[in-house]
């Protein structure tokens, strides 16, 4: 590595004297590469070394699957540092876990048969909204609707969310919401929070439970939502120390409310806080991060950085590179990327040190592929939406079931998927439930009352009732090709032959990607996961945590590509990096989309995906554009069969030369960048 040692302790003892910062309050802006989740692991560490009582220690991630990574690295950290036999009672959870947590310490879950789950955006849609659209007559797209304003309004602390919906809706609501979440123990994600700024404020919650988060480190700050950061807001005013660390130029997820004005405003709530910063970039190359910086210039509103790249100043000097080329239709580009990615292989960089990151599925990745297989490449597609995928969600429920036997909603999602029952039989039972104060989860294991439910849907309680018993012998630490042909089994049981056919063939494809030594446990996390790049890193954990077992099945890729060329949207690479980085259509009207075009904020968070994008390069990005798109690609936008373009406006906001391009790399930029990997 052509950084130098001194180089390197320099940064490393940058991140070490953020992290034992003792301030009340910290707020740390961490860039991409700069060793953001370092600094979390030290400071752990370092409260426990000085004798912090490790029950008060609370740490937060934005998903469950990005908690669970940081889980790993804490507990990794601490145990190589001495710590191991305390770092196990450190909370470390989503803010929906310590949100429950607090609920549940204050008696506030009591009318709930279970401490509740939070369901995701598929049981939203297919359980929630699809029975509160039954019970009242609506379509599904209103019933959508009517909790999709409710969420908002929750999540931003904005009445006005609530104006489109009519009193008689909201009366139904509240009434179907507070029966619904008591039956299937379970909470939407945005409510959960807002009880416990509500709590908190109007002292059903006492201080002396919230007292017990002495110490509270936020990752991906920006990523939080308006009630989320009253909700940190209202713990800190009990003594709490905060750690919050992000970086406003990486905030890519306004759909979810997120709102990085929290970080960047940050000392108009904590006026006393002390502002940190990590000045270095490990990842990037000079130029690459370089391209990537100069996009944010003249952002109006955002964290003034500073940070460069370490090998700025390497010995030898190592640079990097960035092209931006504009070829005269997209087939063309296309055709261009696959053969710059078959001469990088063949000059030796391995496929999975390959990005291609897409802003738009459909309309970009069909060419790609066509390419990208024409050429015989390896290559693994997004699977953002992986468990929309009724087997999917099929699998996914049996593991959530054994990850927590009293998670209610698992059972209903069983129930629903078995061929013969659907929603309108679901709901019938689970509203017979409800007005006969029955407990739903033992509809399934204590019997039912005689003569309570119609034959139809005494038949579908006996079928999930037959899952179910299959299952009570298994554990998450199964392997799962132990399990294998018993989940094969009771998919063909339970599903559809329609349903067989058309999805059966994804999970077999899928399985035989994983690793031997994934147990059920894992499974669940993988599909639990809701970008590639977090499923990337369940999977890479299972290989760390041990080898495979002997005789194990060797497989030829890991899942999700980890082992080959990977094509991931934009918003599914973040959190992770590779050499080579090519990012197609950047065309005014595809990146940025039409619909940002005079919304200037989503102009903005489109701004900064790109550099998100760009940053997930270490040596080397290809950004292309087409004078010129037809058939599928301008079909998609609206476009009809042809249509011209221009290249986008991000482009020359970075100041770099658009390049007209004929084909791929030429052996000489192969060269470069291959030496450039090299002095990695």
């Amino acid at each position: 590595m052509p950084i130098t040692i001194t180089q390197q302790q320099i940064a490393i003892n940058q991140q070490i004297t953020v992290a034992h910062d003792m301030s009340p309050q910290v707020r740390l802006i961490a860039g991409p590469g700069s060793g953001k989740s370092k600094c979390i692991e030290e400071r752990v560490n370092y409260l426990l070394s000085n004798g912090v009582l490790p029950g008060t220690i609370t740490v937060i991630s934005f998903t469950r699957a990005t908690a669970s990574n940081l889980k790993r690295r804490v507990t990794n950290h601490c145990v190589s540092s001495g710590n191991g036999h305390l770092v196990s009672q450190v909370h470390i959870s989503t803010m929906h876990g310590l949100a429950l947590r607090i609920l549940r310490q204050a008696r506030l879950l009591r009318n709930f048969p279970a401490d509740p789950v939070i369901l995701d955006e598929w049981e939203q849609e297919n359980i929630f909204d699809a029975e509160f659209a039954l019970k009242h007559g609506l379509p599904n797209s209103r019933a959508k609707a009517i909790r999709l304003a409710y969420d908002a309004y929750w999540q931003t602390m904005q009445n006005t969310r609530l104006v489109p919906i009519t009193a008689t809706e909201r009366s139904q609501f509240n009434v179907y919401d507070n029966a619904t979440k008591r039956n299937y123990s379970c909470v939407l994600a945005g409510e959960v929070i807002r009880d416990c700024v509500d709590g908190i404020r109007n002292q059903t919650i006492q201080a002396s439970t919230t007292a017990m988060v002495k110490y509270l480190i936020v990752d991906e700050y920006q990523d939080l939502n308006t009630c989320d950061q009253d909700f940190v807001q209202l713990l800190t005013a009990n003594a709490t120390s905060l750690f919050a660390a992000g970086d406003d130029d990486q905030s890519i997820y306004s759909f979810r409310h997120a709102n990085p004005t929290g970080l960047i405003n940050f000392m108009a709530i904590y006026p006393r806080a002390h502002l940190l910063q990590l000045d270095y970039c490990w990842r990037c190359m000079p130029n690459v991060l370089n391209a990537a910086v100069a996009l944010l210039r003249g952002v109006a509103v955002r964290v003034t950085k500073t940070i460069q790249s370490l090998y700025s100043h390497s010995t030898p000097p190592v640079t990097g590179a960035v092209h931006v080329w504009k070829f005269a239709s997209g087939q063309r580009e296309a055709k261009a990327i696959a053969e710059s990615c078959n001469a990088l292989i063949r000059a030796g960089l391995d496929p999975s040190e390959i990005l291609i990151l897409v802003s738009n599925i459909q309309m970009q990745i069909p060419l790609l592929d066509r390419e990208l297989t024409r050429l015989g490449i390896a290559f693994s597609k997004p699977r953002n939406n992986l468990t929309n995928s009724p087997i999917m969600r099929f699998i996914l429920a049996l593991t959530n079931i054994l990850d927590n036997p009293n998670n209610y909603v698992a059972h209903r999602t069983i129930l629903g998927l078995i061929h013969g029952v659907g929603v309108p039989t679901c709901f019938q039972i689970g509203q017979k439930a409800i007005a006969n104060n029955l407990n739903y989860r033992n509809l399934f294991y204590t019997g039912c009352p005689a003569r309570m439910f119609a034959a139809r849907e005494n038949a579908a309680i006996r079928k999930a009732t037959a899952v179910f018993s299959i299952i009570s012998s298994w554990n998450t630490n199964d392997l799962l090709q132990a399990r294998y042909l018993e989940i094969a089994a009771i998919l063909q049981a339970n599903i559809s032959p329609a349903l067989l056919a058309t999805y059966v063939p994804e999970w077999q494809s899928l399985s035989t990607t994983f690793p031997p030594q994934m147990t059920l446990g894992d499974l669940c996390d993988y599909l639990s996961a809701y970008t590639d790049a977090e499923r990337i890193n369940v999977i890479q954990a299972i290989g760390a945590r041990q080898p495979s077992p002997p005789g194990g099945l060797a497989c030829t890729t890991l899942a999700g590509g980890t082992r080959c060329l990977k094509i991931l949207t934009m918003h599914g690479a973040k959190g992770l990096d590779a050499r080579v980085v090519f990012i197609p259509c950047i065309d005014h009207g595809v990146l940025p989309s039409t619909h940002v075009l005079g919304n200037p904020a989503a102009y903005e968070e489109q701004r900064r995906l790109l550099y998100v994008s760009i940053t997930r390069a270490r040596v080397a990005c290809v950004l292309s554009c087409a004078g010129a798109r037809n058939g599928n690609q301008t079909s998609c936008l609206g476009l009809g069969s042809f249509a011209r373009f221009t290249p986008s406006q991000f482009i020359y906001d970075m100041n770099l030369a658009v390049q007209n391009r004929q084909g791929s790399l030429s052996s000489a930029e192969i060269m470069a960048i291959m030496s450039d990997c090299a002095n990695i």
